[in-house]
């Protein structure tokens, strides 16, 4: 099943790659029937919020004792993430667990044991030298891509991707199946990358 909501939340490009694919699904023989089922995307980046906060606490007690005696060993980009998660306080850890909670029960109840599609990454793979000046162009795209990937990690889902054609640089659609399906999932998705 796909959600349009949650396929507009990537760019133009991916998005329509995306739709692009899953019309060649609806017409693969060997592949089981495609349902939509609509979703609100305006809570992913409360999720998203929520799910960096549990990772930066966890990130931290294991590796905050290194870091801080090696800030200046770390890229800037990571240095400010750490940064970020030195000041997490056990209060922003429960209201982030509740949120977790909430979003769990959410995306389990909308799922149930069926298998969700979407997009792989919001964008194509930025050029080296786009990558290179990071800034806000990156971190939109970053965070955009955390609104996916999110779903799986959040709910303890299994996920693998499979390349789908685009006009310009790869993309990926992204199966979404429920715990302890995983090879049912990967199973699928070699059908899948045969039949698209």
């Amino acid at each position: 099943m796909f959600s349009q909501e949650i396929v507009d939340v990537a760019d133009t490009e991916v998005s329509a790659s995306v739709r692009r694919a899953l019309a060649g699904w609806r017409g693969a023989a060997d592949l089981p029937h495609l349902g939509t089922v609509r979703f609100d995307a305006g809570v992913l980046p409360g999720w998203v919020r929520a799910f960096q906060t549990k990772q930066g606490v966890e990130a931290w007690q294991h590796w905050g004792p290194w870091v801080s005696r090696h800030w200046d060993s770390l890229n800037p980009d990571v240095r400010s993430r750490f940064e970020t998660a030195s000041r997490y306080t056990p209060a922003d850890l429960a209201a982030a667990e509740r949120v977790l909670r909430e979003a769990r029960t959410r995306v389990d109840d909308l799922l149930g044991d069926r298998i969700l599609l979407l997009p792989s990454a919001s964008s194509v793979a930025p050029t080296r030298k786009d990558a290179a000046i990071g800034g806000p162009a990156i971190e939109q795209t970053r965070a955009q891509t955390f609104q996916l990937t999110c779903l799986a990690g959040l709910s303890g889902r299994c996920a693998v991707s499979v390349p789908v054609r685009s006009r310009t640089a790869p993309v990926g659609l992204c199966l979404v199946g429920p715990q302890g399906s995983d090879r049912h999932v990967l199973d699928l998705a070699a059908r899948v990358s045969a039949a698209l």
